[in-house]
This record gives C-alpha cells, structure tokens and sequence, in this order.
C-alpha cells in the first residue's frame, strides 16, 4: 500500500491539508515580519540621516543662494 492509498483510506487527507495551510501562513508571518523589521532599520537609518545633514545645514550658516 502506498502512502496516497493510506492517507486516503484513514482519512487522514483534511488534517494534512489544515497542516499545511498553517505553516503556510507561519511561513507567511515570518516574511512579513522580516520586511517590518527591515523596513523599520530603513526608517531609522535614513532618520540618522536627515538629522546629521540638519545640523550640518544649521552648523553651515545660510544657503548661498539666500545670501544677497
């Protein structure tokens, strides 16, 4: 008897199924979370970012083009 053959005569088919869709959606979760936290390392990058240039911006003095 095969493994089909068995799955199929125990009834086992409807358990394999909900199996798999769970760890298709923890699959899910985990990629998802993945690129919420990337994204989030992104945000925080590019946050350090923006301050660093404003105060070197300020530290500058005025922009030339405002200067008359």
């Amino acid at each position: 008897m095969s493994t089909a053959q068995m799955v199929r005569r125990t009834g086992v088919l409807p358990l394999l199924a909900v199996l798999l869709l769970v760890l298709a959606v923890a699959a899910l979760r985990l990629v998802s979370l993945t690129a919420v936290v990337t994204a989030a390392a992104v945000d925080g990058v590019a946050e350090l970012a923006t301050d660093a240039l404003t105060s070197v911006a300020a530290a500058s003095g005025p922009v030339a083009h405002e200067r008359r």
